[in-house]
């Protein structure tokens, strides 16, 4: 009796120790997982039209560009979003360049035809930091900062007079917050900053909202609407044009 006693302890203090063993390793590779970093690029299309106004030498030249005419007249187009995560921290980038020429022919007053050519190059390019203070469930609120540089060059001609040919650089810090819910494969999030603060324009935002599936875990897709809009003044010329515009995208995660 004595020596099965001793038997069944001996068994259970090597299961016990095995036990223990698996479950460390298993917490090993779970905090491998969890402190490793995740990579995401997501390549996509701003079907972003134009609205606003140029006020040049205290002339306002109003600007209502449709999607439509941006895609008809595009001449080139770039745009992409990468994500690195790891734990709490993201580090993002966001690219967008657009090159347009947009001719249009409108019947005058005493029914003239008057020409109005727009010539616009447009780059945006920013770097950020996201912070994940707030996570229960599959929800989770992220702290924003980061840096956006903004170029617009924007040549406008009535019946062939130069009305503005300008060329705009600034560089704004922004700071934002985003929102990100996951359902299963779907995933809902909202972003909104705002920046500027009289360090490059006066001020500006930009607001976004998406809806997104996970087909995979490295494939998804997501469908969104974007505003971007800045309020840049020098000598003679205020700049208040808005991007704005339904967004379409691909994500691909390793």
């Amino acid at each position: 009796m004595k020596k099965l006693s001793i038997c069944l302890i001996m068994l259970l203090t090597v299961c016990s120790t095995q036990f223990i063993s698996a479950q460390e390793n298993a917490e090993s590779e779970i905090n491998k997982i969890n402190d490793g970093w995740q990579f995401a690029i997501s390549p996509y299309l701003w079907m972003s039209n134009i609205k606003g106004d140029l006020i040049v030498v205290n002339q306002n030249v109003p600007v209502d560009v449709s999607f439509s005419d941006v895609l008809s007249n595009l001449k080139m187009a770039g745009m992409l979003h990468a994500e690195a995560k790891k734990n709490k921290l993201t580090f993002m980038i966001d690219a967008f360049y657009a090159k347009l020429g947009v001719d249009k022919e409108r019947t005058g007053f005493f029914n003239n035809t008057q020409k109005i050519k727009l010539r616009l190059k447009e780059i945006l390019f920013e770097g950020g930091l996201g912070y994940t203070f707030a996570q229960t469930g599959g929800f989770s609120m992220d702290a924003l900062v980061g840096l956006r540089y903004f170029n617009v060059n924007t040549n406008l001609k009535f019946n062939d007079q130069v009305i503005t040919d300008t060329d705009i650089n600034f560089l704004d810090p922004y700071f934002g917050v985003r929102l990100i819910h996951e359902l299963n494969k779907w995933i809902i999030s909202g972003r909104a900053d705002i920046g500027g603060f009289d360090i490059g324009s006066d001020h500006s935002y930009k607001i976004n909202g998406l809806v997104t599936y996970k087909f995979t875990k490295r494939f998804a897709t997501s469908l969104g609407y974007q505003i971007y809009q800045p309020d840049y003044k020098e000598d003679k010329l205020e700049y208040n044009l808005a991007n704005e515009g339904f967004l379409l995208g691909f994500t691909f995660g390793f």
